[in-house]
């Protein structure tokens, strides 16, 4: 136990950490560990703010950039691509 509580509880980490020793608890059919596990909250409450953000215009530049969707490499380049203007 003294591996899952070097982590915080309520982190993602600390979730993994359980997981991880819970399966390895079973696959040693270590009975009395995996009960004492399993009444741990693994439940996920700490969440990273500082995630990546970019919006649709970007993206799809660099999607056309990586794919090589555009009218000079594709001869579909300039085709419509969402269902409402394939519809008009």
């Amino acid at each position: 136990m003294e591996v899952v509580n070097s982590y915080e509880q309520g982190t993602k980490a600390y979730k993994h950490c359980v997981g991880a020793m819970r399966k390895l608890a079973r696959i040693t059919k270590l009975a009395p560990i995996v009960d004492a596990l399993s009444d741990l909250n693994v439940k996920q409450t700490e969440f990273r703010q500082d995630l990546q953000t970019v919006d649709i215009d970007e993206f799809l530049a660099i999607r056309d950039q990586v794919l090589g969707i555009s009218q000079e490499l594709h001869p579909n380049g300039d085709a419509p691509t969402s269902i409402a203007s394939n519809m008009l």
